[in-house]
């Protein structure tokens, strides 16, 4: 899915700004006027579904072990900030924020609370296929065992 159409996507569903203002954004409103932490809420256990659906359909023949390894990748911190970075979507995501900060957890907050106003708008299917197609280059990955992780199996 190109940046275009990612931006179009987001961008045809009214209301998408409510999800990408930020807290920061609003520093003056109550924290219960602020809908980003709630889809941020929502979009976590949307995309949790999602790709654990996925990956159970996809690697069925994989060990457990091989599935949560996948599932820990696509949806920690740094993917989604590098996924919400390499579709430019930090552009129309409003803050007020340090300029100079480049802190990954905010870009995958912020891709979390899009997802959960996409899931909230548009319902489970359509959300699915978003996920799916934005995290298209991602999703056969097998990161490798974390050096510690590897030890402690050896040494058992």
């Amino acid at each position: 899915m190109n940046k275009s159409s990612i931006f179009s996507i987001v961008t045809s569903i009214k209301g998408y700004e409510k999800s990408l203002n930020h807290d920061s954004f609003e520093k003056s409103k109550k924290n219960v006027n602020k809908p980003f932490q709630k889809y941020e809420f929502l979009g976590d256990r949307v995309l949790g579904l999602i790709i654990s659906e996925y990956l159970v359909i996809n690697y069925n023949n994989n060990s457990l072990d091989e599935i949560s390894r996948r599932f820990i990748h696509l949806v920690n911190t740094n993917t989604l900030a590098k996924i919400f970075k390499n579709h430019d979507l930090n552009q129309i995501l409003k803050h007020q924020l340090d300029p100079n900060s480049n802190k990954n957890s905010v870009y995958a907050d912020a891709l979390e609370s899009l997802i959960g106003f996409i899931y909230s708008n548009k319902g489970l299917a359509f959300t699915k296929n978003f996920i799916l197609r934005l995290w298209k280059s991602e999703l056969d990955t097998l990161p490798q065992k974390d050096p510690k992780t590897f030890v402690q199996e050896y040494s058992q």
